[in-house]
């Protein structure tokens, strides 16, 4: 072989050795997807900010002060893949959830993974020494900062109240959480109680996350009954990196009663700070 062909198939050596280590890229708007679902594996973690921001309303309507709460951060973890909840679910997906600050008290979710979507099978909320929360009355006029408060960062936003240690809840009917695979124009229903509530996916986009450039699909909530907004930006190859919940004229109760104080406009938003891969 002469110098000119060794140098060639050298460099062609090289060429095909780089890329077969390259790690994938981020895929671009326009590019095509290979594999739109949700990244689940043994182990994924990640770790959100959560902030609340709360406009207080006067007798008036006007804002009359605002207040911005820092509510720390949130370890969200596969801890098992193949799990069982009995005789009748084999082969479960668990999440595993806990602020930073608890690390021993944790919130876990069942989910079925299916050719058609990621399904929610039962789920396990921690007691804590916190003021109970009540139950939701979706008979009442006005959605109350009590019942937003519920709001996790599972896929499954469940927002019934937490549960006694050790009894886990398995759903009469298991709900889809998100529809395969991912595409803007999908949409499902999610579930019935405690509210009628449809999911959809809306756009595919950039955002940037604390310096991070994510393409996203920007799944949405809508409902006859819902008066909130809820989105999440879900990245397949990183999973949820943004959610937000956006409500106005929220009721602020007085503490175990039904009396309402006032009025409020919420954004509540948790960002993805960490993840493990």
């Amino acid at each position: 072989m002469d110098h000119k062909k060794f140098l060639i198939v050298l460099f062609l050596s090289f060429l095909i050795i780089s890329c077969n280590n390259s790690t994938e890229p981020e895929p671009t708007i326009n590019s095509p997807i290979n594999n739109n679902f949700y990244p689940v594996a043994l182990n994924h973690e990640w770790e959100y900010s959560t902030t609340d921001k709360i406009e207080y309303y006067d007798t008036l309507g006007n804002i009359k002060n605002t207040e911005v709460l820092n509510l720390g951060n949130t370890i969200v973890r596969i801890e098992a893949l193949k799990d069982n909840l009995g005789n009748s679910y084999k082969n479960l997906i668990r999440f595993e959830s806990f602020k930073v600050t608890q690390p021993n008290q944790k919130d876990k979710t069942w989910f079925e993974k299916k050719d058609d979507g990621l399904y929610i099978v039962a789920f396990q909320h921690v007691s804590t020494s916190q003021t109970t929360i009540r139950k939701i009355n979706r008979g009442g006029k006005y959605m109350n900062m009590d019942v937003l408060k519920r709001i996790n960062l599972f896929l499954d936003f469940n927002l019934y109240n937490k549960t006694r240690n050790n009894l886990i809840l398995i759903w009469g009917r298991t709900r889809k959480v998100l529809n395969y695979p991912i595409e803007v124009g999908n949409y499902w229903n999610d579930y019935n109680i405690p509210f009628y509530k449809n999911r959809s996916v809306e756009t595919k986009e950039k955002i940037n996350i604390n310096g991070n450039i994510y393409t996203v699909y920007k799944i949405g909530a809508f409902g006859d009954d819902i008066d909130f907004e809820l989105n999440d930006y879900i990245s397949i190859k990183y999973g949820l990196v943004m959610r937000e919940v956006l409500a106005d004229s929220v009721a602020i109760l007085a503490p175990n009663s039904d009396d309402i104080l006032g009025f409020a406009k919420m954004r509540r938003i948790s960002k993805l700070v960490r993840r493990n891969f």
